[in-house]
C-alpha cells in the first residue's frame, strides 16, 4: 500500500530468479521483476506513486532485470560481475504528473564488478564499481 496524505493505492510486483552453479565455485545467477507502484526494489527506478492535477494517484510501472557471474576464487575471496536493466511502460498521464518529467527515466541499465574478502566470519570487506546511464 502506498499512502499520499490520506489517499492510497495498492502497489504490487512479481519476481522470478534462479541461480545456477556453472562449475564449483563459479555460479550465475538472474533476476526479472515486473513491478506497479513502487520503486524501492530496483535503485534510480520512477517514484512509484504520484498526484495527478485531478487528485488522482498514478502508479509506474516496469520491467528489470539483472545478470550476474560470482566465482569464489577460495574460502576468503569471491567476485562478481553483473548487469541489469529497467525499462518503464511509459504512461503519458504519470509523466505529466509529475514534478520535474525530464527527470523520469525511460530505462536504465547498470554494470557492475566487486570483489570481496573475508578474513574470518562474519567479517567481509568489499570494493566495487558501477557504472550505468
Amino acid at each position: 500500500e502506498k499512502r499520499v496524505n490520506e489517499d492510497e493505492k495498492m502497489a504490487w510486483g512479481v519476481g522470478l530468479g534462479a541461480k545456477y552453479e556453472v562449475v564449483p565455485g563459479t555460479t550465475l545467477k538472474a533476476d526479472y521483476y515486473h513491478v506497479k507502484g513502487d520503486s524501492s526494489f530496483v535503485s534510480y527506478a520512477n517514484p512509484g506513486v504520484v498526484r495527478a492535477t485531478n487528485g488522482d494517484l498514478l502508479q509506474s510501472e516496469f520491467d528489470s532485470i539483472t545478470v550476474g557471474l560470482t566465482q569464489q576464487f577460495n574460502d576468503k575471496l569471491r567476485g562478481t560481475l553483473g548487469y541489469g536493466y529497467m525499462n518503464f511502460e511509459q504512461d503519458n498521464g504519470y509523466v505529466t504528473a509529475t514534478t520535474n518529467p525530464t527527470a523520469i527515466n525511460k530505462d536504465l541499465w547498470q554494470a557492475w564488478a566487486n570483489v570481496f574478502y573475508s578474513p574470518t566470519k562474519p567479517l567481509s570487506f568489499g570494493l566495487e564499481y558501477v557504472y550505468g546511464e
